[in-house]
């Protein structure tokens, strides 16, 4: 579906419509039958509905931010399918599949593999992340990620990580002592 020549003249409102129709239409999506069609139709007229506040949808359309939750619906922990992309792609269908959500839930869980290759060191998550070395030989001897464990009221042990965001060089710690950030340790939550 093209653009239409005057797209530059058209309101906010008419080229929201006609992302609708666009949407709606689904070119280029074979579905597996008429009634798989027929329920892609049904959802994408909810969430419409829903935009518009023109008129009422049959329901609330449902947006699941499922998290990492679709990897241990299918049996999978979360190392797993952040190192196999098709064990993720295969968790979050049977998800979708299962939960018959209007939309498709997002994956909340990065590529380990895409981590690596970034050299992303602000995060932990199983099997890498938070470097415990110095970042280059000039820098210095100090940690960049430091392990703690609190414990709440209700006796549920949290392990987070410190992250210093500057490298600690040149004085940087002294100029931004609380340049530190806590993130949550996917392997080590609650044990």
């Amino acid at each position: 579906m093209q653009k239409p020549e005057n797209w530059k003249d058209l309101t906010w409102q008419e080229k929201r419509e006609w992302r609708f129709k666009r949407w709606r239409a689904a070119e280029g999506v074979k579905f597996e039958s008429a009634e798989a069609k027929k329920k892609h139709d049904a959802r994408v007229d909810r969430i419409i509905k829903a935009i518009k506040l023109e008129e009422l949808p049959d329901r609330v359309p449902i947006d699941i931010a499922a998290g990492s939750f679709p990897a241990y619906y299918a049996g999978y922990d979360l190392k797993t399918v952040m190192y196999d992309a098709e064990k993720m792609r295969e968790s979050f269908m049977k998800f979708a599949r299962d939960f018959q959500t209007d939309t498709m839930p997002m994956a909340m869980v990065s590529s380990a593999r895409v981590l690596e290759y970034t050299q992303s060191y602000t995060m932990k998550w199983p099997g890498g992340g938070c470097r415990t070395t110095p970042l280059s030989s000039s820098s210095s001897k100090k940690s960049i990620c430091r392990r703690t464990s609190t414990t709440s009221i209700s006796g549920t042990r949290r392990t987070t990580f410190s992250v210093n965001s500057f490298p600690a060089r040149r004085g940087s710690s002294r100029l931004f002592p609380n340049s530190g950030r806590s993130i949550p340790s996917w392997g080590s939550v609650n044990n």
